[in-house]
């Protein structure tokens, strides 16, 4: 039996139609984006079943990836022992000696688990009782039921927290809400036509120390190893600023190093010291990241890198200073102070600006500057201080095949000065390391919304002025934007 000959005119239409909407070109393309971001978030997943190094002695939860507490991981690691002793105690107390009567109820244990690592919040009702509120995913078809069979007004009862902590800006256990922060580096790159450049004969060189030294792949035996093959990997220019985290006790930060985990203290007996096995665990450590840095600085400054350091220039951030490295002869380090780039801001992205500051005061105007960083906040922060810096200023971002040299200049231009300005309060506020981002609005949609709201541009240049204090004009004005 063969098919009747379809008209030519109905062959489109009929082919759009009789395909199943999983198989159309725009639901292809979101299953594609789907499985690679889960293949992406699995690669990131910490593998039980292959934890090297330091971190064999601790325990995490598969769930959140956070490490357990002290008393979390006592509770967990002696509760077969807790349950073997209660089951010894109720046989001999309730069957043998019969002291105690056999129905009468059991102590509960209330051994620590990861559950009790979660955050919770109690809130005082009228009747001056405690009552404990959790966040539960299916609260709202809870409500709709008890709508039912009661008079409950759902209009008034939205004017209400349903949980702990605004789900709009926090997760249900009370952690920020992180954001895609690249995708805000791609809508700025997606102003110009094409603002990849080549990189200007005439120039130097702005490095995130620490990025520079995570993404050491090939690592060697000792650390006075890793040391000579991290001043091998840097550019080839005269002057290098080597710029590097400056780690305090009590810091903003220490929520999100907390969430990328934790690692023991690991002692550096001095460059011979072996390194550990797995190095990026030992990087979890601030204490380990600070002694690196410091036996890097003494490394450097010996005697053996002075004909590499002949005729340039390397200026290294160790905590709030910066020491200049050269030699004249190539035979001896000269190492001193720079009390102009003394700093106490504690991470190297703010830092960064500074060096940038410094060098087109003290560099010639046919001299380039290239920030090499694979942080997105560093990109805003230039865009923000481009207008004081008249040299080219480039941003080199990116590994591989992506890795690229952005022109500042060319998109500041392109977004216009109050714009580029606006834009680090602007990060701020939609997600940051350090703030929450607001649920399901990422970096695009918020920054196509002020580009449409130019009168939103003083509310940002404001909480840039006075980030310790904000008018009633400015809150209402970000009431509105939200």
């Amino acid at each position: 039996m063969t098919m009747p000959a379809i008209p030519q005119t109905n062959r489109t239409a009929l082919h759009f139609n009789d395909v199943h909407k999983s198989n159309r070109p725009s639901a292809l393309k979101r299953s594609e984006d789907d499985v690679a971001s889960v293949v992406s978030a699995v690669k990131h997943f910490l593998n039980p079943f292959r934890i090297e190094g330091i971190n064999q002695q601790q325990l995490f939860c598969l769930s959140s990836g956070q490490p357990a507490t002290t008393a979390v991981a006592a509770d967990l690691l002696r509760y077969v022992d807790v349950g073997k002793d209660a089951a010894e105690l109720f046989v001999n107390t309730r069957l043998i000696s019969k002291t105690v009567q056999f129905h009468q109820p059991i102590k509960k244990q209330n051994l620590l688990t990861f559950k009790t690592m979660a955050t919770n919040c109690k809130l005082t009702t009228t009747q001056q009782k405690s009552v404990q509120v959790r966040a539960e995913r299916n609260l709202f078809g809870r409500l709709l039921l008890l709508c039912q069979s009661n008079d409950i007004s759902l209009e008034k009862l939205f004017t209400y927290q349903l949980g702990p902590i605004p789900w709009s800006m926090a997760t249900g256990d009370g952690s920020l809400v992180k954001t895609d922060k690249a995708q805000l580096m791609h809508c700025l790159e997606e102003t110009v036509a094409d603002c990849e450049n080549t990189a200007p004969v005439d120039r130097m060189y702005i490095i995130d120390g620490n990025a520079h030294i995570q993404s050491m792949t090939h690592l060697p035996a000792t650390f006075e190893e890793l040391a000579h093959a991290v001043f091998c990997t840097l550019p080839k220019a005269s002057v290098v600023h080597f710029v590097t985290d400056t780690y305090w006790d009590n810091s903003i930060k220490q929520l999100e190093r907390s969430q990328r985990g934790s690692a023991s203290a690991y002692m550096i007996g001095g460059g011979k010291t072996k390194l550990p096995r797995d190095f990026k665990s030992f990087l979890l450590n601030d204490e380990n990241k600070q002694r690196l840095i410091k036996l890097m600085l003494n490394e450097w400054q010996s005697e053996k890198y002075a004909a590499r350091l002949r005729g340039h220039q390397v200026l290294y951030v160790c905590e709030d200073e910066c020491v200049q490295l050269q030699s004249e002869d190539g035979i001896t380090v000269t190492a001193c102070s720079v009390p102009a780039l003394y700093s106490n801001q504690e991470k190297a992205d703010t830092r960064i600006i500074l060096h940038c500051l410094h060098a087109a005061a003290t560099m010639p105007t046919d001299t380039g500057i290239i920030v090499r960083s694979p942080d997105t906040d560093v990109l805003v922060l230039l865009l923000a201080y481009s207008c004081e810096v008249r040299h080219q200023l480039f941003f080199d971002t990116g590994t591989g095949n992506n890795r690229r040299l952005i022109d500042v200049h060319r998109i500041g231009n392109s977004i216009g000065t109050e714009m580029a300005k606006a834009l680090s309060a602007f990060h701020a506020f939609t997600g940051s390391d350090c703030t929450s981002a607001f649920v399901r609005r990422g970096k695009r949609g918020p920054l196509k919304l002020l580009q449409k709201n130019p009168q939103f541009l003083t509310t940002f240049h404001q909480i840039g002025t006075y980030p310790d204090r904000l008018a009633d004009d400015v809150l209402e004005d970000l009431q509105r934007f939200v």
